[in-house]
């Protein structure tokens, strides 16, 4: 069972992980990819918004950059992009050092994709409160079941851990057969 939050924890970065509205209008979906793509390249508009044009115009800063830029909210995606990938090769290992690193991979996946949603929170600030009406940032899908899906498999290896089982001997137990 935790294989199966592991690697859904680890897909869920090609869904939306947020919506970019300007005056109720919704202007783009950038998906956790895109910022992982960000983190690596941050040159490259197009690593973060696709192959859509910016929807900041030509030249201007995008919400990434400028004097908080240093706050290193996309490479906190692409860290917990990669502590998601790790936890989901992690959990395919049938011993109790897979669990536990399936469990720490998972863990991390979502300690670091709360800090990412608290830097965005924070970026925007007191400005947050005059730009309500005109852009609005939104989390999406993707953002939220990665997170999900990263506690069922943290859950289900410390489980694992605990009980002296492997990962999959757990899921399928019962209370009754302890």
């Amino acid at each position: 069972m935790n294989k199966a939050f592991a690697v859904l924890a680890a897909l869920a970065f090609v869904l939306p992980f947020m919506s970019v509205s300007c005056n109720g209008q919704k202007i783009t979906d950038i998906s956790g990819i895109n910022l992982v793509n960000y983190a690596i390249n941050p040159d490259s508009e197009k690593s973060l918004l696709g192959s859509r044009q910016s929807p900041f115009g030509g030249g201007e800063q995008d919400m990434f950059r400028g004097p908080r830029s240093s706050d290193g909210s996309p490479m906190l995606v692409l860290l917990a992009f990669v502590g998601a990938l790790v936890a989901g090769i992690a959990a395919f290992l049938p011993s109790k050092a897979g669990a536990l690193v399936c469990g720490i991979g998972s863990l991390a996946n979502v300690v670091l994709l709360l800090m990412f949603h608290s830097n965005i929170e924070n970026a925007m600030g007191p400005a947050r409160l005059l730009m309500a009406k005109i852009l609005d940032i939104e989390f999406s899908t993707g953002f939220y079941l990665s997170i999900l899906m990263s506690v069922g498999a943290a859950i289900m290896s410390f489980r694992a851990v605990s009980q002296n089982q492997s990962p999959a001997k757990v899921a399928t137990s019962s209370p009754a057969s302890g």
